[in-house]
C-alpha cells in the first residue's frame, strides 16, 4: 500500500510537471521558430541537443545511483551522496571535456551559424549536470516535486530571456544564453534546499558511486544520442540548417509526447529501486510495466499521425509543412521507445544499469552507421526511417533484458541484495 501511495504521490506531481516542462520546452521552440525562422530553429535544435548530451556526459551517471542509494539509505544519506557525487563529477569532467570540445569544433566548422549556438549551450550543459545531481537526492525520497520547481523556474526564466530575443531577430546566441540563466536560477533554487537538509552522516565511499556510476553514464550518453544523433550527423555532413530545422520541428513534436511514459517512470524509480532490495519484485510486474510503455506510446503515435499536418502548421506555422510530412515516420518510434523506458527502471534497480548500456551503445553505432548511409542519399527523411527502426529493436531488446534480470540478483553499493 505505501509503494502504491508512493507512486501515485510521484505521479501526481510529475503528471503536472512534466506536462507544464514539454510545454515550456514546446513553446520555446515555438518562439525560436517563428521569431528567427528554420535557420534559428536548425540552429537550436542541434545546439540544445549537443548540450543535453554533454549534460549526461557531465552527470557522471551519478543522479541513478543518487536516486537509488537515497531510496535505500534513508534522508541521512542526501547529503553526503551529493558531495560524493559531485566529485565524482570533478573526476570525470577532465576526461569529457576534450571529447565535447572536438566535437563541438567539428560541428562548429561544418555547419556555418552553429559557433555561437554551440558556445553559448556550454555553460548551460555544465549547470544542467549539476541540477541533476541535487535534485536526484530528493527524488530518492519521492520528492519529485523539487525537480519539477527548478525546471520550471529554468524554463520561465528562458521563456522570458526569448520573448525578449524575439524584438532582435534571435540571435544565435540567444538561445543559449536564455537556458543558461534559466537553469543557474534553478541550481541556486535547489542547493539552497538541500542546505536547509543537511545531516551528519558517514562518509560516503566514491570510489563505489564512480563504478556504479559509470555504466548509468554511459547509458544516459547513449540514450541521449538515440534520441539527438541524426541532428547531430545531419549538420555534420552538411545538410542545410534550415533542413535540419524542419527535422527539428517534427523531432519536438514527436518527443513531447514522451512526457507519459518519462513520468510514469520516474515515478516508478524510488518504489521499484526498494521493491527490488526487499525481494517484492516480480517478473509479471516488470513485464506490465513494458507493456503499458509500448500501449501508451502506440496511442501517441496514433494520435499525432492523423493530427500531423494542423498541429505542425497551426503551431509553429505554414513554412514547417515538411515537418508533417516527417512526422508519418518518426512517430512510429514512440511505442518502442515508451517501452524501453519503462523496462528501463526495472534494469536501473536490480543494478543492471550494465545490460542497458550494451544494448543501448549498439544501437547508438547502428543508428550512426544507418545515418551516415542514409542521410547522404535520403536526407532528413532517411533519419527518421533509421530512428524508427532503432527504438523499435531498442524496446524489444530491453524488455527481453528486463525479463532476464528478474533471475539475477546482485549486491548493490550499500551491500544489500538478495
Amino acid at each position: 500500500m505505501k509503494v502504491s501511495a508512493a507512486v501515485r504521490r510521484n505521479l501526481a506531481w510529475l503528471a503536472g510537471g512534466e506536462v507544464a516542462i514539454k510545454a515550456g520546452l514546446l513553446l520555446a521552440g515555438i518562439v525560436i521558430a517563428r521569431g528567427g525562422g528554420p535557420e534559428a530553429m536548425g540552429a537550436f535544435t542541434v545546439a540544445f541537443g549537443a548540450a543535453l548530451v554533454a549534460a549526461q556526459m557531465l552527470a557522471a551517471g551519478q543522479p541513478e545511483v543518487v536516486i537509488r542509494e537515497v531510496a535505500r539509505g534513508g534522508p541521512t544519506t542526501m547529503v553526503p551522496l551529493v558531495r560524493a557525487a559531485q566529485r565524482v563529477q570533478r573526476r570525470v569532467a577532465p576526461w569529457a571535456a576534450p571529447v565535447l570540445l572536438a566535437g563541438a569544433t567539428a560541428l562548429a566548422w561544418r555547419t556555418p551559424g552553429l559557433g555561437w549556438a554551440l558556445l553559448t549551450f556550454a555553460p548551460y550543459a555544465a549547470l544542467r549536470a549539476r541540477l541533476v545531481v541535487l535534485t536526484a537526492a530528493f527524488k530518492g525520497r519521492d520528492r519529485m516535486e523539487v525537480e519539477v520547481a527548478a525546471r520550471g523556474l529554468e524554463l520561465v526564466v528562458a521563456l522570458a530571456l526569448l520573448g525578449g530575443a524575439v524584438l532582435v531577430g534571435v540571435p544565435a546566441w540567444a538561445p543559449g544564453a536564455a537556458f543558461t540563466v534559466g537553469v543557474a536560477w534553478g541550481v541556486a533554487r535547489v542547493s539552497r534546499q538541500l542546505r536547509r537538509g543537511e545531516e551528519q552522516a558517514p562518509r560516503v565511499d566514491e570510489d563505489a558511486l564512480l563504478r556504479e556510476g559509470l555504466p548509468f553514464l554511459g547509458l544516459a550518453v547513449a540514450t541521449q544520442l538515440l534520441m539527438r544523433v541524426e541532428t547531430l550527423i545531419q549538420a555534420a555532413v552538411g545538410v542545410p540548417v534550415a533542413v535540419v530545422g524542419q527535422y527539428g520541428v517534427a523531432h519536438a513534436a514527436v518527443w513531447s509526447l514522451m512526457a507519459g511514459s518519462q513520468l510514469l517512470a520516474l515515478a516508478c524509480y524510488p518504489s521499484v529501486a526498494r521493491a527490488w532490495s526487499e525481494g517484492r519484485l516480480r517478473p509479471g510486474r516488470a513485464l506490465a510495466l513494458a507493456a503499458a510503455g509500448g500501449v501508451v506510446g502506440a496511442g501517441l503515435a496514433g494520435v499525432l499521425f492523423l493530427l500531423r499536418r494542423p498541429l505542425v502548421v497551426g503551431v509553429f506555422g505554414e513554412v514547417y509543412g515538411e515537418a508533417a510530412a516527417l512526422i508519418k515516420v518518426l512517430a512510429w518510434l514512440l511505442p518502442g521507445a515508451s517501452a524501453a523506458m519503462l523496462m528501463g527502471v526495472i534494469l536501473a534497480a536490480s543494478g543492471r544499469q550494465a545490460w542497458s548500456l550494451a544494448s543501448q551503445v549498439a544501437l547508438v553505432v547502428a543508428v550512426v552507421a544507418g545515418n551516415l548511409l542514409a542521410v547522404p542519399r535520403w536526407g532528413v527523411v532517411g533519419s527518421a526511417a533509421v530512428a524508427v527502426v532503432a527504438h523499435s529493436v531498442a524496446g524489444v531488446v530491453v524488455t527481453f533484458l528486463g525479463a532476464a534480470a528478474m533471475a539475477r540478483p546482485r549486491m548493490l553499493v550499500g551491500g544489500a541484495g538478495e
